[in-house]
């Protein structure tokens, strides 16, 4: 009898620290639960935020030279050459890429040639009077 009630004892101690390192275990959960909505929070959404601004930017470059195709009448070839150097310009210039198609719609509507929007801005007088006028 005495063995029985020792081995219960003994039973009743081993859930005892069983129910402790579960409870250890919930807590430990909890902390790193709380690290990955603090992560969420200062990195992810970040993240997130930067990939709608870079889709919106593309969107409004793409939308740009769209017109300018549509106006310029430029295809193909033509049409990727302005592309470039409207990225060359926003590289180049304190101005977007977006803002430079933006300028080739201008000189689209004013009859340039996709040759002469093509040219460089140092040559180009409607390039030098667009950058300085925005």
């Amino acid at each position: 009898m005495k063995s029985l009630e020792q081995q219960a004892n003994q039973s009743a101690v081993a859930v005892q620290k069983i129910a402790a390192v579960g409870e250890d275990l919930k807590n430990l959960g909890d902390k790193i639960s709380g690290v990955g909505t603090t992560l969420t929070k200062s990195v992810t959404t970040p993240i997130v935020g930067l990939g709608t601004v870079a889709v919106k930017t593309a969107a409004d470059f793409d939308t740009a030279m769209s017109q300018v195709g549509a106006v310029s009448g430029a295809t193909g070839k033509d049409l990727d050459a302005l592309r470039d150097k409207a990225r060359e310009m926003g590289s180049k210039t304190k101005f977007s890429a977006s803002e430079a198609a933006e300028a080739m719609n201008y000189m689209a509507m004013a009859g340039w040639k996709t040759s002469d929007m093509n040219r460089s801005a140092r040559t180009s007088s409607l390039w030098r009077n667009y950058f300085h006028r925005v």
